[in-house]
């Protein structure tokens, strides 16, 4: 029994080891090298409904031609876009990709796995971030309309201005004098014919008589 386990775990090392060396014998130490300055980029926090573009930079590191054949997304909302053109050894280049978060809420991470003729074979890239809800608009008018009232109410009402009227200037006042009665100008007209009769009979009386 022992014997047959023995066996059985040196045929397993023996088998490790010779495939460990065909890989390594298959790597092409020219072929082309991606590689990414950041593998994943986090878009942070953004509001249900908008977009978010990212870019994901590599070089290629390696000592041939670098070429992407393809980028496979896992969603809909997930747009990615690159070059196709062979990037040369040293050369610089990015994959851009799109997130629209319509429909989408809480924490995202987008798988983003970029095909292409690397030594090292395919690359997975991640794309994530945190999307919330949109406010409602109610609750959003609400508070408007809240502080406009408060606003209107601080306001002192305006005071009412009744139109000037001219007040009439007063007339001057005219005093009259008061007509003497009917005997009373009587008595006025008849007091110097009295008085004229006392001269004459005073002087009647005082002119001495011729002396005879």
């Amino acid at each position: 029994m022992k014997s047959i386990l023995s066996l059985a775990l040196f045929l397993f090392g023996a088998t490790a080891v010779q495939a460990q060396s065909t890989s390594s014998a298959s790597l092409d130490p020219n072929a082309p090298v991606m590689t990414f300055r950041m593998e994943t980029v986090d878009f942070g926090t953004i509001t249900q409904g908008d977009k978010v573009t990212r870019e994901f930079v590599f070089t290629n590191t390696g000592k041939q031609p670098l070429i992407i054949t393809e980028v496979k997304v896992t969603c809909g909302c997930t747009d990615p876009k690159f070059s196709k053109e062979p990037i040369a050894p040293g050369k610089t280049s990015t994959i851009t990709v799109t997130f629209n978060s319509a429909g989408k809420m809480g924490m995202q991470s987008k798988p983003v796995t970029v095909v292409s003729n690397n030594r090292d074979g395919d690359v997975v890239l991640h794309l994530k971030g945190e999307v919330k809800a949109a406010p409602a608009a109610g609750a959003e008018a609400a508070p408007k309309q809240t502080a406009q009232n408060g606003s209107d109410a601080a306001k002192p009402a305006p005071a009412q201005t009744t139109p000037a009227t001219a007040t009439p200037a007063a007339k001057p006042k005219t005093t009259t004098t008061a007509k003497p009665s009917g005997a009373a100008a009587a008595n006025k007209k008849a007091t110097p014919a009295a008085s004229k009769k006392k001269v004459v009979k005073s002087a009647q009386t005082t002119t001495p008589s011729p002396k005879q």
